[in-house]
């Protein structure tokens, strides 16, 4: 198995507001129709799941989160700060 790839704030963004999208759609009830993941950033692919990955104890220790796509299977982490700011972006666009 091939280490995570971090993924800096810019490269986060699309991943987080296609989230954020996809909550906003459930708590509306609109669980048949809920928006698409982001593409993995590795390969493109339309992911069916994304998957937090908690075998990586150290990511704790140094504040970074580990995730994953399937079914191509790429991990990523990101930085918490990075997170918490996508969030609030994703929040501040969607109407």
């Amino acid at each position: 198995m091939t280490e995570p790839t971090p993924l800096d704030r810019e490269q986060l963004q699309p991943i987080v507001t296609a989230v954020h999208l996809r909550e906003t759609a459930a708590l509306l009830g609109l669980r048949v129709l809920l928006p698409p993941l982001a593409p993995c950033p590795t390969c493109g692919s339309q992911p069916t799941e994304l998957v937090v990955n908690s075998d990586h104890p150290a990511h704790f220790l140094e504040d970074r989160v580990a995730f994953g796509f399937r079914p191509c299977g790429h991990t990523f982490t990101a930085d918490s700060e990075d997170l918490h700011k996508a969030y609030n972006a994703a929040r501040r666009e969607t109407p």
